[in-house]
């Protein structure tokens, strides 16, 4: 596991420097919205529109009604951001204090504060996620890291995080992970986004060519659900660990390819669903055959390998355009329907009393229905099931240092050759091709594409500072 945990903090300290420059930025913007109500940012991947709000609001709700089952009375909430979460959780808690690494946020918020009712409650402090030690001595029970995750600069960082928070909980609180980015399913993600952008003539070779370098200059660190099942074999504080997919009925990126996770510290008392009853649903097939299966009865039963009618689309024509597909062909396949939406089995569930947890599968776009009785606060142990024995840490997540090493690159270059020289793109690969007598091959190398894909000039001022600040960091000329 020790590659998975390599530290470097030059690079650590550029990569959070400049996630703080987009966030100062971008919370400045839109300071003007009403206090818990500021989605700026929030855009999509595939063509860079704001979410609509609508889609927003479901998933904000989604995501207070899962930490509300945690009963929370002591919250500390890291990377509190525009106080999406904190406006209608604070009332309910006894304390709410919350930490983020943008100061102009903090100070934003703090003025939003004065005229709410749970002002009393809130603390404040722009802090970045790993000096949580700096916070005076208190005990939590519920810690809250929701949707920033994916902008830690690697794993090592996020583990220390992880342990920081720990010991500030209270034995069997939870740590809520929130948003977090699937590893397994990002292939099938860039792929989608390379589709939906790509203009109709582009050929499969040159947008397969798109997808590679998307994996490779992947910015965000996004891990396997199975990341979480071996850190808790370092972590003996872990003492259970709930692994679901996000709630919602929109058929967006955050629905499709993201999920949440609650560590509870040990020791405690956890309901444990590695043994439940299993039923595959290739042996269902139905809503109305799972409905019979339910009317059985029993305390758990755990439904495999569910096909998800949210990734049907996206996750075939990925497999299609892998396989030397047609791009054109292959667009209107994206939003094809075909599977079971999550949602779908949920409400069966409700209504013959039972709950349904959605979790990953050990098939690549399918999810697990694990249906139990009980109340919805009861702490859970292995809803999610490995798919196997556990590999290394480092197996089970990316390196977003690999979009630094563009700046690093170009920053050298500009320090040691006069402008002419400066190469006009680098392309990232994952190895070298060789010639079968090692040489390097240098026919096989891929011609880098200067003109990019989907480029738009920015329009707003919000978006003219956001490609500056890019620019900026990256050391790049033009940022769509």
């Amino acid at each position: 596991d020790a590659a998975a945990l390599q530290r470097d903090e030059d690079s650590e300290s550029r990569q959070v420097e400049a996630w703080q420059q987009v966030y100062d930025t971008l919370y400045d913007a839109h300071q003007h919205q009403p206090f818990g109500e500021n989605f700026g940012g929030w855009d999509s991947s595939y063509d860079g529109q704001p979410l609509p709000l609508a889609q927003m609001r479901e998933w904000r709700s989604a995501t207070v009604e899962r930490i509300r089952e945690l009963r929370p009375r002591r919250l500390l909430e890291i990377g509190v951001g525009s106080g999406l979460l904190l406006a209608p959780l604070a009332d309910a808690c006894e304390a709410y204090w919350g930490t983020d690494l943008s100061p102009a946020t903090i100070a934003v918020l703090e003025k939003q504060l004065e005229t709410q009712s749970c002002r009393d409650k809130v603390r404040l402090f722009a802090l970045g996620a790993h000096e949580l030690a700096r916070l005076p001595a208190m005990r939590f029970d519920c810690i809250v890291i929701n949707s920033v995750l994916q902008y830690f600069p690697n794993a090592a960082y996020l583990g220390e995080v992880i342990e920081q928070a720990l010991a500030r909980l209270e034995a069997g609180g939870a740590l809520y992970l929130g948003d977090v980015r699937n590893l397994e399913l990002l292939p099938s993600f860039a792929a989608a986004v390379e589709l939906r952008q790509s203009e109709p003539e582009v050929d499969a070779a040159a947008l397969q060519r798109r997808v590679s370098q998307r994996l490779l200059a992947e910015k965000e660190l996004l891990l396997a659900p199975d990341f979480f099942s071996r850190l808790r074999e370092q972590l003996p504080q872990i003492g259970a660990v709930d692994i679901r997919l996000k709630r919602g009925e929109a058929a967006n990126e955050l629905n499709r390819y993201r999920y949440e996770v609650v560590l509870r510290k040990g020791p405690c008392q956890a309901r444990s669903l590695a043994s439940a009853a299993a039923e595959p649903w290739s042996s269902l097939g139905s809503l109305s055959a799972c409905r019979e299966r339910l009317s059985v009865g029993g305390d758990a039963l755990r439904v495999t390998g569910v096909p998800n009618a949210l990734l049907h689309g996206e996750a075939a024509a990925a497999r299609e355009l892998k396989a030397g597909g047609s791009p054109s062909a292959l667009l209107a396949r994206l939003d094809e329907n075909g599977g079971v939406r999550p949602e779908a089995l949920r409400r069966l569930g409700a209504e013959l009393g039972w709950r349904m947890l959605a979790t990953w599968s050990r098939q690549a776009g399918h999810f697990d229905a694990v249906f139990v009785r009980g109340e919805d606060g009861e702490a859970l142990d292995g809803v999610y099931q490995p798919a196997g024995a556990l590999q290394p840490l480092s197996g089970y997540v990316n390196n977003p240092a690999n979009f630094e090493q563009y700046a690093a690159i170009r920053r050298y270059a500009l320090e040691q050759l006069p402008e002419y020289m400066v190469p006009a793109a680098i392309v990232l690969l994952d190895a070298l091709p060789l010639t079968p007598n090692g040489k390097l091959d240098r026919r096989a190398l891929p011609a880098p594409e200067f003109g990019g894909t989907g480029y738009r000039a920015p329009e707003s001022e919000r978006e003219q500072l956001l490609a500056r600040l890019f620019g900026e960091v990256l050391g790049l000329p033009q940022v769509g």
